[in-house]
């Protein structure tokens, strides 16, 4: 809408231009007692009045599912607990499949006599792709947790207030997953305002009665201005929730015991322990970095080890318990990131009568008052994203739970009435042109627009505004 009124207002240069370049020529060639009263009036100019005051209402920042329908498409907002096996390696922390060629399961029988259940280990392969043996112990190269079908290693949270302790003892056993959806501002509302906007107004005017020291008569005119009322804000919103909780399985801060309920550890990091040049490591293994095809003439000769060891934690496949908005009648607090507009442009007609008072030869004063009627085009826009705790994520609210998206823009057409009221003060370069240049008072109602249980109410901007043009009398 902007590119039209600049070619408008173009175009009004243009034509003033002209008319002013004609009322030159005609003013130079004919006497002015020769000329006629001329009733007539015509003015084309700029205004600079208008705009509007919005309040959006309703479900700002509400969501298009429960907190149901987004668990069970979706998972969770604050975390993810996928499933595991044997087969699953993990490139976060370099972790090989169980089942690989190289890896070997936990069992009593295991060369060097030791081993911890729950765990599983890689090994250097011979030239046969046997496992090597060293001085009857295998060259451990890995230590990771292993697959427990009850369990899962596959899983992510997004922040330490997830984590609970079952005893209220300091011991933060527990991680909470929830699934969320926004239950809106819960009655609350966002204001966007607009200021004056340039427009373009075309006036035609008729002197009905002369009198010596003033004229009156009726005048009409067509104008156009544009409003573009719009924010961005962050507002808080209540968040239904459904939150499953669940045990953590730890092997503690050594990294290698069996797994058992616990406090998280380093999740997801690899350790690298380095062990002396004897070659054995803890639990008689020997991490050894030597290939078997390498000379061995002492024991120094013998390279420091680096093993990796998994400190991963798991956490049931079940969750422990799960608590429920919708059953505890408590909420979480959440925001919504939002943009809301109102932005479009209205035409308006206004019919009064007006009054001119000359002042010397070549300046008058002129004022008009009356009634304006106004069509108003408007379009309603909205984007929202609402934020969850602990999650650096959002979703946004024109999307359901599957992820299909609704339209976000709806358009509105209005009548108004109102009033209005000028003051300007003309000057005459010649019997026929002049310019004008006032204070215009303009007043209107109010209307509202509603889209997806959202609703804007626009005011509009009513005051004081100013104009300015070349007018011609004929």
């Amino acid at each position: 809408m902007k590119s039209i009124l600049q070619r408008i207002l173009v175009f009004a240069l243009f034509v003033s231009t002209g008319l002013l370049a004609h009322a030159q020529t005609n003013a130079a060639n004919t006497p002015i007692e020769y000329l006629r009263p001329m009733k007539n009036s015509f003015s084309i100019g700029v205004r600079m009045i208008g705009g509007a005051n919005v309040t959006f209402s309703g479900d700002l920042g509400k969501s298009r599912y429960t907190a149901q329908e987004w668990h069970a498409a979706n998972g969770y907002n604050d975390g993810t607990v996928l499933a595991d096996s044997t087969a699953a390696s993990s490139s976060t922390i370099v972790r090989p499949a169980q089942d690989s060629a190289n890896s070997i399961s936990w069992n009593h029988a295991m060369l060097g006599g030791a081993g911890v259940e729950g765990h599983f280990y890689t090994v250097l392969l011979d030239g046969n792709g046997d496992p090597y043996v060293k001085d009857g112990k295998y060259i451990i190269t890995g230590d990771y947790l292993a697959y427990d079908a009850s369990r899962t290693r596959n899983w992510s949270y997004s922040g330490t207030s997830q984590f609970r302790s079952s005893a209220n003892d300091g011991v933060y056993d527990q991680v909470a997953m929830s699934a969320y959806s926004s239950l809106g501002t819960n009655g609350g509302t966002v204001k966007a305002s607009d200021s004056r906007n340039p427009g373009i107004e075309l006036t035609m005017g008729r002197v009905i009665q002369r009198f010596k020291r003033f004229e009156w008569g009726v005048t009409a005119g067509f104008a156009m201005s544009e409003f573009n009322a719009k924010t961005r804000q962050s507002v808080a919103v209540q968040l239904a929730y459904i939150r499953d909780i669940y045990n953590i399985y730890t092997t503690g801060s050594d990294y290698q015991g069996i797994p058992a309920k616990g406090e998280l550890q380093d999740k997801n990091v690899t350790s690298f322990p380095t062990f002396n040049n004897t070659g054995t490591g803890a639990g008689g293994f020997t991490y050894d970095t030597m290939k078997p095809d390498e000379t061995e003439t002492t024991d120094t000769d013998e390279s420091v080890a680096n093993g990796t060891r998994e400190t991963s934690s798991a956490i049931e496949t079940t969750p422990d318990s799960t608590e429920n908005s919708d059953n505890s009648g408590l909420f979480a607090e959440g925001h919504v990131n939002g943009f809301w507009q109102v932005k479009g442009v209205y035409y308006m007609l206004r019919v009064g009568p007006m009054a001119r008072i000359p002042i010397g030869k070549r300046f008058s004063a002129y004022v008009s008052a009356g009634y304006m009627a106004a069509y108003i085009g408007s379009k309603f826009r909205y984007d929202e994203v609402v934020m969850f705790p602990e999650s650096t994520t959002g979703v946004n609210t024109n999307k359901d739970a599957s992820g299909t998206a609704q339209e976000t823009i709806k358009t509105n057409q209005q009548y108004l009435g109102g009033y209005y009221a000028d003051f300007n003060f003309e000057w005459w370069v010649s019997t026929r042109t002049g310019f004008y240049a006032g204070a215009a008072y303009e007043r209107l109602g109010s209307y509202s627009q509603s889209f997806n249980g959202r609703k804007a109410s626009v005011k509009m901007d009513n005051g004081l505004g100013w104009r300015f043009g070349i007018m011609t009398r004929f």
